[in-house]
């Protein structure tokens, strides 16, 4: 699952701690050589574009617009655009979180083979995975303003567009 696992994993590759960017440069190394084995390279250019993505957003949060500003545009500093191949869900809990399918029972002591339960209520064995849903928003693109918080740090606030036209 990797458009799941992105927001966590590729978060590494920027670490300052050197172990931590060292593991998060392997995770992805495999992640990207698995997906390209199973023929994926959809979400393989998604794992490079994460990355460009993120090495921007920390680039942003570094930069110091000067004392008065309030607010500033993207085309100031670097356009944050997303390739049309990058597949990135809005990092919210429900997005990011598995479900197990409803009416299940715990058979024995394996915990993937479980018993799961037709309509009528009849027993059918079935080796179950957890899903995300397939209907979880996209971000589409970010608004080129952002406003510049007032503390010491100038935190930024960035807005981004969602595919299913809501704005975060």
């Amino acid at each position: 699952h990797p458009e799941q696992t992105l927001w966590s994993v590729v978060g590494l590759h920027y670490s300052t701690n050197e172990k931590r960017k060292e593991m998060g440069k392997r995770v992805l190394a495999s992640a990207a050589q698995q997906l390209k084995k199973k023929g994926r390279h959809r979400a393989v250019r998604t794992l490079d574009a994460a990355k460009t993505l993120f090495r921007d957003l920390i680039s942003l949060a570094r930069f110091n617009p000067g004392d008065r500003s309030r607010s500033m545009s993207l085309d100031d500093h670097r356009q944050l655009r997303l390739p049309p191949e990058a597949d990135f869900l809005v990092p919210t809990r429900s997005a990011l979180t598995p479900e197990l399918p409803s009416k299940v029972c715990q058979v024995g002591r394996s915990s993937k083979r479980r018993k799961a339960f037709t309509e009528n209520g009849t027993p059918q064995d079935e080796i179950l995975r957890p899903s995300f849903s397939e209907t979880a928003p996209r971000i589409r693109r970010f608004e080129s303003g952002l406003e510049v918080l007032s503390s010491k740090a100038k935190p930024k606030k960035l807005t981004a567009e969602t595919t299913d036209g809501r704005r975060i």
